[in-house]
């Protein structure tokens, strides 16, 4: 695997590991926070 490969593996991994509970409610749930920046952008 090239360096440039495996940084951006890193980063990938970085942000799953930082935002774990979000990520796997999304599975458990099927619930983003869409609506909720939607309603918030106007």
């Amino acid at each position: 695997m090239d360096q440039a490969g495996f940084k951006s593996f890193n980063v990938i991994s970085a942000t799953l590991y930082e935002h774990y509970d979000e990520v796997l409610n999304f599975f458990v749930n099927r619930a983003t926070n869409a609506l909720q920046n939607r309603l918030m952008q106007r």
